[in-house]
């Protein structure tokens, strides 16, 4: 009997679980090496999206969109003030999940793939494995500037 709520219980607690996870932080120097695009920027608007899959088109993959006005660029050239940024939803898909109003340093990545793995015309990615967060520390901001100012 011991042996059978053992295994009930094993078998209802046990479950499979998909989430992000990530290597160490990378330093501002790093990570400002790696990235295309920094920014200063306030969220002034979100949308939630929904990408195709690409073995299935019925199936729809959720992913967020964000505008942002760019305050500050380091790094990256943008041609305009305001800067859309795509991310996941800040599930298991490490989005990063930012608040309209607030501002954050943002380090991102261009890709021309969607998650899917669709082909798509260039556009600009973040995740929470990157730096990117709320601008208030002002030594990171310090340290991007002296990096933009070597470029």
């Amino acid at each position: 009997m011991k042996q059978l709520i053992l295994i009930t219980f094993l078998l209802f607690s046990y479950s499979i679980g998909y989430c992000c996870s990530c290597m160490d932080e990378l330093s501002v120097k790093e990570e400002f090496k790696h990235a295309d695009v920094v920014i200063i920027g306030k969220v002034i608007a979100k949308k939630l999206v929904y990408l195709p899959d690409t073995l299935r088109e019925e199936i729809k993959i959720p992913i967020m969109e964000y505008i942002l006005e760019v305050e500050t660029r380091f790094k990256g050239e943008i041609g305009q003030k305001e800067l859309t940024i795509f991310t996941g939803t800040g599930r298991s898909d490490c989005g990063v999940i930012f608040e309209e109003g607030q501002k954050y340093i943002v380090y991102s990545y261009f890709r021309d793939t969607y998650p899917t793995g669709k082909k798509v015309p260039r556009f600009l990615y973040t995740h929470i494995c990157t730096r990117t967060g709320l601008a208030n520390d002002r030594k990171e901001q310090r340290k991007l500037r002296r990096l933009a100012n070597r470029l």
